[in-house]
């Protein structure tokens, strides 16, 4: 579990061997969550944050009308819910996208880490930073890109963010993600989404169901997505950077 969030940190900012151990010495409660599950829920008052051990999670919303609009997907090694380390009251839910592991860890003993090692408090400021860039990012596919560009655009940022943690690394991202889910994350509908998917098949050669996605695959589908990982910072994957 610590050696997850501590792969993630060092990504972040250098750490000395002091920052190591306190991190690897944090007090972790740990839990599962089913698909779906909710994490934290928009009004709760949290006391503690969850770290992604497994599996993917997102932040999402819900309008009046009652539909979902995903503004965020978690990877393994991510903490979920930084800002309560500040803000008092959740303003969006946090559930699971597939079945995942999770750590908690109290914001008290956050805050004494940070007051205590400098270097592991930069490296979450810079995570938020991060996660702010990326949301620009986002703002950007669903507001200016069409469906094709906007799914391709998604499907390959996952691609690089689990390929920097080292997760599926070419695992088509349709794959663990209902349509509904990536509808969600895109402002679609399913319906829209199925019909986009088979469109990506024959213009970006997404793979077929079932099919690995190699270098290729993901080359081309970064390609027609437009896809520049910039955004991303340290987030980058270093294998596969230089396709975009």
């Amino acid at each position: 579990m610590l050696d997850r969030i501590l792969d993630k940190l060092q990504m972040l900012e250098p750490l000395s061997a002091h920052d190591r151990d306190e991190v690897l010495a944090w007090s972790i409660a740990e839990s599962t969550a089913q698909r779906h599950g909710f994490i934290l829920r928009q009004g709760d008052r949290a006391t503690r944050c969850a770290i992604l051990k497994a599996g993917l999670a997102c932040r999402w919303k819900m309008n009046r009308d009652g539909v979902r609009q995903i503004v965020t997907i978690h990877y393994p090694g991510d903490m979920l819910d930084l800002q309560h380390f500040l803000l008092d009251k959740a303003d969006h839910h946090i559930s699971a996208l597939t079945p995942c592991d999770l750590g908690w860890i109290s914001y008290q003993e956050l805050r004494h880490t940070v007051d205590a090692r400098p270097a592991i408090g930069r490296a979450l400021w810079r995570d938020t930073l991060i996660e702010a860039a990326i949301g620009r990012e986002w703002l950007l596919n669903i507001g200016r890109r069409d469906a094709l560009q906007r799914l391709a655009h998604l499907l390959t940022e996952m691609s690089m963010r689990m390929a920097a943690v080292g997760t599926n690394t070419f695992q088509s991202p349709n794959e663990l993600l209902t349509q509904e889910d990536l509808a969600d994350a895109c402002g679609l509908t399913p319906v829209h989404v199925n019909r986009t998917i088979q469109k990506l098949r024959t213009v970006a050669a997404l793979p077929e169901r079932g099919a690995t996605m190699t270098k290729d695959h993901l080359q081309r589908l970064t390609e027609y997505a437009g896809f520049d990982p910039a955004y991303l910072h340290h987030l980058q994957p270093k294998t596969v950077a230089s396709l975009a």
